[in-house]
């Protein structure tokens, strides 16, 4: 029986699973994260490959970058003077190897790339298409042959014309053979531009730093910080000042679009399970002001370590982390609005929302104070940037002066209730705030899941297609969670325990394996680019497959239609029919149907079907072949089918 999707289908969660689905998120966030940016691609190679005891080498480190990318020099930082701008400098540095010495890199030629940010032109020096940078080494005479591992640790910064790219880094590894008899000579192909005196530096004491510039000596001396607020600006100059004006940023913070809805709600929260002692409601608000300053003294602890300045940047700019906080927020958001009734394990109630607890009142501080980040820009962006020059006692002192500004109006309203008498304590007037707060709430949580999701898709572009089962696979695995936890709670029975959580773990397994195996295809596909076996279907691109004599195969899918997914991964994706595929005379189509106004919906209806699976097979070089397929294919073919269809049609010219 035939079986083809025509068109895509159109409880509450207890907080439990909300959780183990951000752990579920950040367990399977693939390794490829960090995965090196297209735009610029570092290799190690080493001349020669195999060297004798005595000898010297060259490793070259090359950076190869796509057209109108670059990256700044190793001396880009020490180079530029007078201008409010610091570049990335690029490095490559060698990792210690015994037997082998290394000496000074030679760097390749920088070209000037004019910008005018400053009101002037200026030129910065940049490194562009192919950079090689050349490391020389010496191999000890008494080293012991064998082959060795040489590590280079690289790192740079991809720009072009209109914007920068995060700094990245990598650990890059080439062998050598140390081997007296097999040495093989220098290859100069590999090393144009070499010079000569690069062996001279090896063994050679490195040259002293270069002084700083004047403008450098006195950076650490800078009292004046610049605030921003939308154009209002203001300078502020002594520590006192600048002290205020931190506490009155994170004040401010409670304002903006991020937080405030969360201060009616804690409110109400304290007002509710507070129990009429103002002690109790007193302690818990103090709490949640504890968990705000907590998280500011975290991040002023990461700023005053140089290495952690760009850690802390690139959290905020992690996908994995905005999707996390999105669930998270999510949660707290739902829990505000009553979805959660069901009763859960007491290490988990301490935790929940609706239930005021000392750790959750302290973790719901660090949440209010997450949530402040998209909106913290214009108010203490300058506070960071001057923070991070001062000393580590002043750096802590100014973040936890935008923590206690932030925490002060929960730490105030949760010692002095009456304040708050606006705000309705009980009845429908006080649900009606918590759902609406609930719903900014889970705006806010829509805003960080969107900008989790299209940093990722930036990051790894081949996800587009497959993040869906990423979805369907989350909430398999929380099926299968709650499935074998319920199971335990509800029976004592170790046969029925032990059958539900096979189930449970059939359920999670079979749903995860599949999303990594289709993620695993479209990364395959989106690395092969041009040279992928389905190239997608353009009417241009059939028509020269028609003219150049070549059977063409069309794969009718969208990634709303399972069978399509269940067909291609079963059968057109199997080795034995890319094999047919490969041949050089066939020319295999994706015709993605996934927007319903996509043109290629005539291509289909001109073959007189309305639904999809349909895998078309053309003859090569006929007038009506587009319309006239020699044979058609649907969900159920096997390989054998496919196979046979393309003989078919290469037998039909």
């Amino acid at each position: 029986m035939t079986h083809r999707c025509s068109a895509p289908l159109a409880s509450r969660l207890p907080p439990f699973l909300i959780a183990l689905a951000a752990a579920f998120l950040a367990i399977l966030a693939p390794a490829g994260t960090n995965a090196l940016a297209q735009e610029v691609r570092p290799s190690l190679a080493v001349s020669p490959a195999s060297i004798a005891p005595g000898s010297s080498g060259v490793l070259v480190l090359s950076f190869t970058m796509e057209p109108g990318w670059h990256v700044y020099t190793w001396d880009a930082d020490k180079t530029l003077k007078g201008i409010d701008f610091e570049p990335t400098p690029t490095e490559a540095t060698p990792a210690p190897a015994p037997g082998l010495t290394f000496g000074t890199p030679q760097w390749p030629t920088s070209y000037n790339v004019e910008v005018n940010f400053t009101g002037q032109p200026t030129l910065l020096p940049v490194y562009k298409d192919l950079a090689r940078v050349y490391i020389p080494f010496r191999v000890a005479p008494d080293a012991a042959p064998g082959v060795r591992t040489l590590k280079v640790s690289a790192s740079w910064q991809a720009c072009n014309d209109s914007l920068c790219l995060a700094p990245e880094d990598a650990d890059l590894s080439v062998e050598i053979d140390i081997n007296p008899a097999g040495a093989k000579a220098h290859d100069p192909s590999m090393t144009p531009g070499l010079s000569p005196t690069i062996f001279d530096t090896i063994g050679a004491a490195p040259p002293p730093p270069p002084s700083p510039a004047p403008e450098a000596a006195t950076k650490g001396r800078n009292d004046t910080i610049q605030f921003n607020l939308f154009g209002l600006k203001a300078n502020i100059s002594g520590l006192v000042p600048v002290l205020l004006a931190a506490l009155v940023a994170g004040f401010i913070l409670n304002l903006t679009p991020c937080v405030l809805p969360v201060i009616p709600i804690k409110i109400m929260s304290l007002q509710h399970h507070a129990h009429g002692s103002s002690a109790r409601r007193a302690s818990l608000g103090l709490l949640m002001a504890a968990g705000i300053i907590a998280f500011w003294l975290v991040i002023g602890l990461l700023i005053v370590s140089v290495k952690s300045v760009s850690a802390v940047s690139e959290l905020f700019a992690n996908p994995f982390f905005n999707i996390i906080v999105a669930a998270v927020v999510a949660a707290m958001a739902l829990g505000m609005m009553g979805a959660f009734t069901m009763e859960l394990p007491a290490s988990v109630s301490a935790y929940s929302p609706r239930l005021e607890t000392a750790p959750g009142s302290f973790l719901f501080g660090v949440m209010t104070a997450i949530l402040g980040t998209p909106c913290f820009g214009p108010f203490i962006g300058a506070a960071i940037a001057w923070a991070a020059l001062q000393s580590q006692a002043v750096s802590l002192a100014t973040f936890t002066a935008v923590g206690v500004g932030m925490a002060l109006p929960y730490a105030v309203l949760a010692i002095k209730p009456s304040l708050a008498d606006f705000v309705p304590r009980a009845g429908p007037a006080s649900e009606l705030v918590k759902q609406i707060m609930g719903l900014l709430l889970l705006a806010a949580a829509a805003f960080f899941l969107g900008s989790g999701l299209i940093s990722l898709l930036a990051e790894m572009p081949y996800l587009a297609g497959v993040v869906h089962w990423w979805g369907v696979a989350l909430f398999a695995v929380l099926a299968g969670l709650w499935l074998a936890l319920r199971t335990f709670q509800i029976t004592a029975s170790g046969v029925r325990r032990a059958v539900f959580s096979i189930v449970a773990l059939v359920i999670a397994g079979s749903t995860s394996a599949w999303a990594l195996w289709q993620t695993d295809i479209a990364k395959s596909a989106y690395a092969m680019g041009d040279k992928a076996l389905w190239k997608p279907y353009t009417p241009e691109a059939f028509d020269a497959a028609v003219k150049a004599g070549k059977v063409i195969v069309a794969d009718f899918t969208a990634t709303w239609c399972i069978n399509c997914k269940i067909l291609e991964a079963t059968v057109l994706n199997s080795d034995e029919v890319v094999r047919a595929l490969e041949a050089p005379d066939v020319a295999a189509f994706k015709v993605d149907l996934t927007n319903r106004k996509d043109p290629a919906w005539g291509y289909l209806k001109s073959l007189n079907e309305t639904g999809i699976p349909v895998v078309a097979f053309h003859a090569p070089a006929r007038a009506d072949t587009k319309t006239n397929p020699v044979a058609k294919l649907y969900f159920g073919a096997t390989n054998a089918d496919v196979i046979d269809a393309v003989n078919q049609a290469r037998s039909a010219r």
